[in-house]
């Protein structure tokens, strides 16, 4: 191996031996005389099994990552009336719900840190003839470098606290989450700065983790092409906004159509996991009486049906605008 003069992360690979949580409080690391207080520590629910470890060092702040495994036949609050939502992930609207809720964030770079990445870029000293930093950069160089890191790292909080909240509403509002797996990679090559700005590819690995019952829709279904009233499918280009079939004459925006069609498709899903013979999945839904027999008819919502049926009361960050869809191609703001 070779050396190695700055280290990030320090892996602890058996727990009770490398270290030891003590309580909600206190955890106990291999070598290390006095107990370190961590914060978060609650969270670990007593039917967790604590496995692997990392201890972080980021930017002087520390930080440990627990490796945790639970039954994924638990579930921590039973479900008893089932709600389903499922949303359209997008570039102009950031999260297009079934249920007629818009969400637009966007986070992007502050200044300060712009100015920083400038001021860096000009300290560097890149090796003779090519593009690669030289070994011997300024003191300066790496004060100004430990300013960015942090700076860089108080915005992605800023994105991730955003998503942690709107993933925190879907999965404690609704029991079933349906979404598409689209290929967020794919379109930095059109979209990078919004793209980065927003960080939506990270709203369905944080649902992953969240949500009890996860959906993912397969990303080659045709959502944007399909007509959420007939089923009919049409190409419609990227600038268009508003959907309008040529078979029934339904209009409609275009977002919203692709939502309507996920929740389509998700509920077909769903029913095909009960015709699955497996004892375990069935008993589960039957433990929790949740019906997955719904009908699979796109129902008639009047404008007034759906904005009851919106984020009532949401007050997710300073940083998202919440509104609806009123009618086909119109929205109107909340917040």
């Amino acid at each position: 191996m070779k050396f190695k003069s700055f280290i990030t992360s320090i892996p602890l690979n058996q727990y009770t031996i490398t270290y030891k949580i003590i309580n909600n409080n206190y955890i106990k690391i291999q070598n290390i005389k006095q107990l370190l207080k961590v914060n978060g520590l609650d969270n670990l629910e007593c039917y967790y099994e604590p496995a692997s470890a990392l201890l972080i060092n980021n930017n002087n702040n520390y930080y440990i990552n627990i490796t945790a495994y639970k039954n994924k036949y638990i579930l921590e609050k039973p479900v008893n009336n089932q709600k389903i939502i499922s949303f359209d992930l997008g570039i102009k609207n950031q999260l297009t719900c079934s249920n007629g809720s818009i969400l637009n964030y966007n986070i992007p770079k502050s200044k300060k840190e712009i100015r920083l990445q400038r001021s860096l870029s000009r300290k560097a000293r890149y090796a003779e003839g090519t593009k690669k930093l030289s070994r011997g950069q300024s003191r300066n160089y790496y004060k100004n470098k430990n300013k960015l890191n942090k700076e860089q790292n108080k915005t992605m909080n800023r994105r991730k606290d955003t998503i942690n909240k709107i993933t925190h509403y879907l999965t404690s509002n609704y029991d079933i989450v349906i979404t598409q797996n689209d290929n967020i990679r794919g379109w930095k090559h059109l979209f990078g700065r919004k793209i980065e700005s927003t960080g939506i590819g990270g709203i369905i690995d944080a649902l992953k983790h969240k949500a009890s019952t996860l959906i993912l829709l397969d990303k080659f279904i045709p959502t944007t092409k399909e007509c959420s009233n007939c089923h009919n499918k049409y190409d419609i280009k990227l600038d268009e906004r508003i959907y309008q079939c040529h078979n029934c004459g339904f209009i409609i925006d275009r977002d919203y159509n692709s939502a309507l069609n996920d929740m389509y498709y998700g509920i077909k899903k769903l029913n095909e996991l009960l015709k699955i013979k497996n004892k375990k999945l069935n008993n589960y839904f039957k433990k929790y009486n949740i019906n997955l027999n719904v009908p699979m008819e796109r129902r008639e919502l009047t404008p007034v049906e759906i904005i009851a049926s919106g984020f009532e009361g949401l007050n997710i960050s300073p940083y998202v605008k919440l509104s609806m869809v009123s009618e086909a191609g119109s929205l109107y703001a909340l917040a």
